[in-house]
C-alpha cells in the first residue's frame, strides 16, 4: 500500500450502487484523495464502463494538474481489464 507524501499522488476509486424509485439503477464513481481525504470527483450515470472510468480519471487529473501517478481500486466492482487498457494509454497507474 502506497502512503502519499502530498495531495494528488494516490487516489482511491470505488463504485457505489443505488436505484431510483422506478427501479432504474444508478452507479456513482467516487474518487478520493488518499492524503487530504477530499472528494476529487463523483460521476453519476446509469452505466459505468472501464473506459468511462478512465475518461473521468483523466479529466480529473488534467483539472488538478496531472500529478496523480496511482489510483487504488476499492472492491472488485470495476471492469479491471478495460480500465487498465485505457490507463495505459493515458499514463495513469492502477494497482
Amino acid at each position: 500500500m502506497l502512503i502519499p507524501d502530498a495531495p494528488n499522488q494516490v487516489w482511491s476509486i470505488d463504485i457505489v450502487l443505488d436505484s431510483l424509485a422506478n427501479g432504474r439503477k444508478l452507479k456513482c464513481l467516487t474518487i478520493a484523495d488518499d492524503k487530504t481525504h477530499e472528494c476529487v470527483d463523483i460521476a453519476v450515470d446509469h452505466g459505468i464502463s472501464g473506459l468511462y472510468v478512465t475518461r473521468v480519471l483523466e479529466q480529473a487529473a488534467i483539472f488538478r494538474g496531472f500529478h496523480m501517478p496511482y489510483a487504488r481500486m476499492a472492491g472488485q466492482s470495476l471492469p479491471v481489464v478495460l480500465l487498465w487498457a485505457g490507463c495505459t494509454l493515458t499514463a495513469l497507474n492502477i494497482y
